[in-house]
């Protein structure tokens, strides 16, 4: 799953390269691709908080994934 998430994030930075794009995922999907950004492995998969509606902002630049917000709730 992890690879697969990581190869769609990628794809979808090169397709729209200087746009936003939103990819919407569940609980799960989130804290693994968080994981793979942070570059933390499956062990970590618990310690990453992800509230309902929880909001993350994950850029994808030369292909790197950088965190830049994590699991907001007040927007």
């Amino acid at each position: 799953m992890r690879a697969r998430l990581v190869a769609t994030a990628f794809e979808l930075g090169a397709r729209h390269e200087k746009e936003e794009t939103v990819l919407v995922g569940h609980n799960a999907t989130n804290r693994v691709l968080i994981l793979a950004a942070l570059g933390l492995g499956s062990k970590r998969f618990r310690r990453i908080g992800q509230d309902m509606a929880a909001v993350n902002v994950v850029t994808v630049d030369g292909g790197i994934l950088t965190v830049i917000t994590l699991n907001d709730t007040a927007i």
